[in-house]
């Protein structure tokens, strides 16, 4: 119990343990490490509405990293903090427009309580046609110059997909680079 007491807090405790054990932590939509931040630099922007983040790739040309996850998604905050952070993929992921599409509820407090339940919703239907149904899945895509939505999907070439928990990050860097090159 002693060891776990700055897990508390929202910090790290010491050890290969203490990694994993703050992924099961909810996260606090209060902290800058929720929306992405690494103590290093400029934190990354992320979007949590897809027509929004359509808008800034299309003004950018950029391509859009869209991260399907859920409050309660352990492996996503596993890598929110231990991959995300990373140098070499916190540089890539600033070449992309990022969004960030809740499965389950979305956590934004100017919505109800139904209509952010019906947002995650929609965002699994998403999920679900653009492939996987894993928690975190990771999609780049190339998104359409003229709408953002085609029949209620997002519209664009899907350039790439991972999920799960990110165990190689060199992997997930060569990931985040290939599209780039493209």
């Amino acid at each position: 119990a002693v060891y776990m007491t700055p897990a508390l807090r929202r910090e790290t405790p010491q050890g290969i343990i203490g990694e994993g054990l703050v992924a099961f932590l909810p996260p606090s939509f209060d902290s800058p490490a929720a929306k992405g931040s690494t103590g290093r630099g400029p934190e990354l922007a992320w979007f949590q509405n897809y027509e929004t983040a359509w808008a800034a790739a299309k003004r950018e040309n950029k391509l859009i990293f869209i991260d399907f996850t859920g409050q309660t998604c352990t492996n996503c905050r596993a890598n929110e903090k231990n991959v995300f952070a990373k140098s070499p993929v916190h540089e890539l992921l600033n070449k992309y427009v990022l969004v960030q599409l809740y499965t389950d509820t979305v956590p934004d407090g100017t919505l109800s309580p139904d209509q952010a339940r019906q947002q995650g919703e929609r965002n699994t239907s998403w999920q679900l046609a653009l492939g996987d149904p894993t928690l975190p899945t990771y999609t780049i895509l190339a998104p359409a110059r003229d709408t953002p939505l085609e029949k209620g999907m997002p519209k664009g070439e899907v350039l790439g997909r991972r999920n799960g928990l990110i165990q190689d990050v060199q992997d997930f860097v060569r990931f985040l680079e290939e599209p780039q090159q493209q």
